[in-house]
């Protein structure tokens, strides 16, 4: 590795830059509007947020869907669930789902096999697996997200009811 100025430097050839997928500020600058993606920030509070269906108690704000930006791979949300409550456990068949505990405790169980996980744990549930998650702490317990490929957004908007 190179140093310049006392600091190590990184310098990818053309080769490793495209077994990386890397591109140059030139490169990106060449590019057309149209080829490239979405950039999108998305502020606390500001996406669609829904009250959960019973037996859940709390709520979903969509960060990142079909419905709410032209991202078409994945979908993003924060979920809220209060003290003592979980929600229903359930299974999809055609998707992925990768949480990050991101404030409390959650309990947890995949097939069957639960678990409590803090803060800054990340549960991962793949397809057909049967799993709920819910609050072990005494303060609310949230999740961020990423549902791959999206869909779960759109029944968690049609099942509950919206929170303004």
């Amino acid at each position: 590795m190179p140093i310049q100025d006392d600091e190590p430097t990184l310098e990818f050839t053309t080769d490793l830059r495209a077994a990386f997928g890397l591109l140059t500020l030139t490169e990106t600058k060449d590019l057309s509007e149209r080829q490239k993606g979405e950039l999108v920030y998305q502020l606390p509070d500001t996406g669609p947020s829904f009250w959960q269906a019973k037996p859940s108690v709390g709520w979903v704000e969509v960060k990142l869907a079909l419905f709410t930006h032209n991202v078409h791979h994945y979908g993003l949300l924060m979920q809220t669930v209060y003290p003592g409550a979980a929600v229903r456990e359930h299974a999809y068949n055609q998707l992925n789902e990768f949480f990050i505990i991101t404030k409390g405790t959650a309990r947890a169980a995949l097939d069957g096999v639960e678990a409590i996980r803090p803060k800054g744990s990340v549960i991962v549930i793949g397809r057909n697996v049967w799993h709920w998650w819910g609050n072990a702490g005494e303060g609310d317990a949230q999740n961020f997200a990423v549902i791959d490929p999206p869909g779960v957004e759109g029944a968690l908007a049609l099942t509950g009811r919206l929170r303004t």
